[in-house]
């Protein structure tokens, strides 16, 4: 068992959200469902979501944004999970500790 699954096992967690710093250092991020999360798989993100301003509006200036939407995969850390102490649900936050632009392609075994 990875040690993130451990972790929510062990503090009866039921969510698990991923945040990182966008280039502004306000706190980007996703929430998901603990069953769900897959720490070897990590996690994906819009790559915009390190384009938008302080206040979540985009810029003005579209060009920076692909109409592709590619997704960003992240990493866990589970090194930095924690318990979310002000969640109503028994909740963990984590930091992942890395992202790629493109998920690697899957190989075929035949």
């Amino acid at each position: 068992m990875s040690v993130i699954k451990q972790f929510c096992k062990e503090h009866g967690i039921s969510e698990i959200e991923a945040v990182i710093p966008d280039m502004a250092g306000v706190h980007r991020g996703k929430i998901m469902p603990a069953a769900k999360y897959a720490e070897e798989e990590g996690m994906r993100l819009p790559e915009s979501i390190f384009l938008q301003t302080v206040t979540g509006e985009y810029p003005d200036d579209e060009r920076a944004i692909s109409p592709a939407e590619i997704d960003i995969v992240m990493k866990a850390d589970p090194t930095t999970i924690r318990v979310v102490p002000w969640a109503a649900e028994p909740s963990a936050r984590h930091r992942p500790l890395r992202g790629h632009l493109r998920p690697r392609p899957h190989l075929r075994s035949d």
